[in-house]
């Protein structure tokens, strides 16, 4: 089924994991690659005074092209894009 557009990358961590190694873990199995280095962007929660469901947003660099590990029916594509224009940015 196709959505269309982009979105995030939305993960999760394992009992005990630390954020870092979570996002690193996380994406290098969905996208199918190992980000040699990733930065944490910024933390919130997505529904105050609601629930107490932490986010946190990642931006990682220096990607080395492994392979991908997703679950059963799952499917993930890769998009490959200049940072300006994800972010709307004109040169």
């Amino acid at each position: 089924m196709a959505c269309g557009g982009l979105k995030p990358k939305i993960g999760h961590l394992e009992l005990g994991e630390d954020p870092i190694q979570g996002a690193r873990r996380d994406f290098e199995e969905e996208t199918g690659y190992f980000p040699r280095h990733i930065e944490q962007l910024g933390y919130y929660n997505q529904f105050p005074g609601v629930l107490q469901a932490a986010t946190s947003l990642f931006f990682a660099t220096g990607l080395v092209q492994t392979s991908q590990h997703l679950e059963l029916g799952e499917v993930l594509e890769t998009a490959h894009k200049p940072l300006a224009e994800v972010l709307g940015i004109n040169p």
